[in-house]
């Protein structure tokens, strides 16, 4: 990994917060669309310097582990540089992604749930589950959502990036996307 300077880390920075600041009202306005996480996870994904990232949502209560959007820095010369001027057609592209597919008709039992009862670690058996979707190095970051689901976000960082990955910044990432998930 890169050092950045710290002329750098504040431009990355700075670029960030205005990418978070500006999803909200794009989420409203586009709140019909299919295909809405994966958008935003991809605005976000560029910004923050993802290699490849993936959301999925798990339910402890209806036992399933369902993906949603995929990521993957590879597959985005599919798509226009600009995916919300027609949000409609870039899902209609990216749905023909391989990685994005895969996450999308990726479904398993509960992570949470069956790390309750074995009362083995939820971030340890999510990475080894990142790495059976196809990211090498996976992080992961879970964030509870409504009705008692869980939001996924696992990852893999590009070689060279400056951009923050803390976790008020991964819970922030989390929340937009689960407010994009219905």
């Amino acid at each position: 990994m890169t050092k950045c300077s710290s002329e750098e880390m504040g431009r990355c920075n700075e670029i960030l917060l205005k990418t978070l600041l500006n999803l909200p009202p794009k989420i409203l306005h586009n709140h019909d669309i299919d295909g809405l996480s994966q958008i935003v996870l991809h605005e976000i994904g560029h910004i923050v310097g993802f290699s490849r990232a993936s959301y999925l949502i798990d339910s402890p209560d209806f036992d399933y582990l369902k993906g949603v959007a995929g990521f993957c820095h590879n597959e985005c010369k599919m798509h226009p540089d600009d995916v919300w001027n027609n949000p409609q057609a870039f899902s209609e592209v990216m749905n023909k992604a391989e990685f994005h597919s895969q996450i999308k008709n990726f479904s398993h039992h509960s992570v949470k749930k069956a790390c309750t009862k074995k009362e083995t670690s939820d971030i340890q058996t999510l990475q080894e589950l990142g790495k059976t979707l196809g990211i090498a190095q996976p992080q992961a970051y879970s964030l509870q959502t409504l009705h008692g689901n869980h939001g996924i976000l696992l990852y893999q960082d590009k070689e060279a990036t400056c951009c923050s990955k803390s976790p008020e910044i991964l819970e922030q990432i989390c929340s937009l996307l689960a407010l994009c998930s219905h």
